[in-house]
């Protein structure tokens, strides 16, 4: 590699590490615990340390309506009034120097991180993958080539004849980490759905918003309705069902193994890949798609507690800096919970991978077109933070189709939009599949009749012994 080319990368390194430098807050420092404790022996160790000296400091409150289950934490919020940039460092010093604490951090303040965009008028809006394109229409490059609004992921991936067999993702815990959902009540695509639980992590009740943290748009929303569409799209492509036709749909279609339109007549409707799922709304992102550090640690935290089987994260950034939140991405996959993680839009540049899905612990999902090549939005390895705990670098782990997918929009209709947060569901809805799957083969297995049989055959094996036969070495080469 020359000079110049290493001067344009030790440019590029710095600016990476401003902009990573400019989303943290001044004023809020995440103090991490090395274990669950109840919030006031928290404050009490936090008061401990710091109401000897001068500081002006408040912990934040975060009294969620869910918080019954929340109330013990490995984390606080510390807000400060008078520290100053040049004694940020002793400030940090001075809390980690208690064995109770594991480490200070100044809060991040994440913005527009959602990975999903309309196509435009660079794709041919009607062009299928598998016929020419008119002679007036240009072909469409390779890497941007459209889905076809009939062969879509969840029929191109013969998910019909899972559903047929009765795997429909039942009994599948899964969690969708973005800005929300639409009332499922007065949209079709939902009537079926099972939403267990609806959170959200951007409202607290127990304080003014705007008074406690001005850099925040006031989010007065505490049944988590999404108002962006983001998060109700990325939910109508894992398991979105108007309505039972869905099931005796895919039985026909497996019967006469031919292809028809779906829904007869209407394009619109699509059938999410595990209909049957369970589904943990959570909501991390406000309409105006600004999140917090803290917002995704209790929201991680409460995932834990509900033992979910597998998260989608239909987003991502430079996020490597943000060390409480690279820790519980890992804590979370500890305690068996699959993230599923969009690898991000920042195509056709290499080095271009997000986290937390360039982790080696996350499911890093890139995009292909509908004539499967790479697409050209999709990042792609090698990983673009080579610092601390840096690693990840062969990514993304799978690819799928994420050029015009069709799914849920807020208006009770279809829309179409493509990015990595629209592969990453697709991936999200199979993993679903597959654990649904899993369940009900170990169901099978745990029954008393084949247990019995087990028990029984192994008796016959000690009480007789077996027959091995020993098979003598040959003498001479074959």
């Amino acid at each position: 590699m020359n000079y110049a080319k290493l001067l344009i990368l030790r440019f590029l390194s710095i600016i990476t590490v401003s902009l990573a430098e400019s989303q943290f807050s001044t004023r809020h420092f995440i103090v991490m615990f090395r274990e669950y404790l109840p919030a006031n022996q928290r404050t009490n160790i936090i008061g401990e340390i710091l109401n000897p000296t001068y500081l002006n400091y408040t912990v934040v409150a975060r009294k969620y309506a869910h918080a019954t289950i929340t109330e013990r934490s490995d984390f606080d919020v510390v807000k400060t009034f008078n520290l100053t940039s040049l004694h940020t460092a002793d400030f940090s010093q001075l809390l980690a120097s208690r064995r109770q604490i594991k480490g200070v951090y100044r809060e991040k303040v994440l913005h527009h991180s959602l990975k999903a965009f309309k196509l435009g008028g660079a794709f041919p809006k009607k062009n299928r993958a598998d016929i020419s394109p008119p002679e007036n229409e240009p072909a469409p490059e390779s890497g941007t080539v459209p889905l076809d609004k009939v062969k879509q992921p969840w029929l191109l991936l013969s998910a019909p004849h899972a559903w047929a067999s009765g795997f429909c993702g039942e009994g599948v815990r899964v969690g969708i980490f973005d800005t929300g959902l639409v009332d499922t009540n007065l949209h079709k695509h939902f009537r079926v759905v099972t939403i267990k639980e609806r959170t959200n992590w951007t409202y607290l009740p127990a304080r003014t918003q705007r008074r406690e943290r001005p850099e925040e748009t006031e989010d007065v929303n505490p049944a988590a309705i999404d108002g962006h569409g983001h998060g109700t799209f990325v939910a109508g492509i894992i398991a979105a069902a108007p309505d039972d036709v869905i099931l005796r749909w895919s039985q026909e279609l497996v019967r006469n193994q031919t292809l028809i339109d779906w829904p007869p007549g209407d394009i619109c409707s699509p059938p999410g890949l595990a209909p049957r799922a369970e589904l943990y709304i959570f909501r991390v992102f406000t309409d105006a798609q600004l999140s917090l550090t803290s917002w995704f640690l209790d929201a991680f935290n409460y995932a834990i507690a509900r033992r979910l089987h597998v998260i989608n994260l239909s987003i991502g950034g430079p996020d490597f800096l943000d060390q409480p939140f690279v820790d519980k991405v890992l804590e979370v996959s500890a305690n068996g919970i699959l993230l599923v993680s969009a690898i991000g839009n920042g195509g056709p540049l290499y080095g271009s991978l997000n986290n937390p899905a360039d982790q080696m612990d996350v499911l890093g999902v890139g995009a292909i077109d509908a004539a499967g090549s790479t697409a050209k939005f999709s990042s792609r390895g090698m990983t673009a933070w080579e610092m601390q705990s840096g690693y990840g670098r062969f990514k993304p782990d799978v690819t799928t189709w994420a050029t015009d997918v069709i799914s849920s929009g807020l208006s009770g209709q279809c829309t179409k939009l493509s990015g990595t947060s629209v592969a990453s569901p697709i991936v999200a809805g199979v993993v679903a599949l597959l654990i649904s799957y899993l369940q009900i083969c170990l169901a099978v297995l745990a029954s008393p009749s084949i247990l019995q049989n087990f028990a029984t055959l192994a008796s016959l094996i000690l009480r007789n012994g077996a027959t091995v036969q020993t098979v003598q070495p040959s003498t001479q080469l074959a």
